[in-house]
């Protein structure tokens, strides 16, 4: 039988999986969970009258991390050949959380001869488990030529719809809240004296439209004031704004007469306002 070599500390990879025959590609975290890790001594600046031969340099393992924490999926791997690696998992599969979907996986299946821990004893323990919200799956296996492999890959089917189950529950609880609130908006609007009563809303309509005529007609008066003044500065400005419009062109009486016509386009509304933004740029540039 070979030796096993356990894990100095905890390690994590990452495998690509995809559930069923769907086209996404799934990310799956997988950690080597060591309990207690094996610490190493430094081999760099050695600490006065230290015989040991350098610093302990500290290993991650699961006193430090919650190894549960955010987990959707457990697997408990024992070896059929050495008891003791039964009996952690009986110490050690009632500490997973509920809700985490658990294999134990029966390592070493090709060495039936010399095997100690049996599938019925396992299953008969199994059996005794408290009730949990995900079921405890129990399957055997043989890293040595690949046996088992295809049973912990739709294992994970498991937790990816325990992951998926979550996700959609927690949509219908959005949807659910904002169904509520829609309804008590509606409620409220119904109940409310402003826009859905019919009389609030005819008298505010014609406020409105009362205000729009009184503003129509001031602007009106401003337009006309306005082409007034650029009519005076094309003939010769004694006004602000036709001295401004006959600075933006040449000193020839053409000239002037061409911004003089400009102003007075602008004002009817007959050319775009960036027709009118050019001479003024030709103003400020000198």
């Amino acid at each position: 039988i070979e030796n096993y070599t356990p894990t100095d500390e905890m390690q994590c990879a990452n495998i690509c999986w995809a559930y069923k025959a769907t086209d996404d590609i799934i990310k799956v975290e997988v950690w080597d969970v060591v309990d207690v890790g094996k610490s190493t001594r430094s081999k760099g600046l050695k600490i006065a009258n230290d015989e040991s031969g350098g610093v302990i340099e500290p290993v991650l393992d699961a006193r430090f991390v919650d190894v549960f924490k955010g987990a959707n999926g457990c697997i408990y791997m024992l070896d059929l050949t050495k008891r003791w690696t039964w009996d952690y998992v009986q110490r050690e599969l009632p500490k997973v959380p509920s809700h985490v979907p658990v294999l134990v996986l029966a390592n070493h299946r090709d060495e039936h001869a010399v095997r100690t821990v049996s599938a019925d004893e396992v299953e008969v323990w199994l059996a005794t488990l408290p009730k949990r919200t995900e079921q405890v799956r129990f399957a055997e296996a043989s890293m040595r030529n690949g046996f088992g492999l295809r049973y912990i890959y739709r294992f994970f089917n498991l937790p990816f719809l325990q992951l998926q189950r979550e996700t959609l529950m927690k949509q219908i609880e959005l949807n659910a809240h904002e169904t509520r609130s829609t309804l008590e908006e509606l409620d409220l609007h119904s109940a409310s004296q402003g826009e859905q009563n019919y009389e609030t809303f005819l008298r505010l309509l014609e406020n409105r439209r009362e205000r729009r005529g009184s503003g129509g007609g001031g602007s009106g008066a401003a337009n006309n004031g306005g082409v007034g003044m650029a009519l005076g500065g094309g003939g010769g400005g004694g006004a602000s704004g036709g001295a401004g419009s006959v600075s933006s062109s040449d000193s020839s009486d053409e000239g002037a007469d061409a911004t003089g016509h400009r102003g007075l386009s602008n004002q009817a509304g007959l050319v775009e306002p960036l027709d009118v933004a050019v001479p003024a740029a030709r103003a400020l540039s000198r």
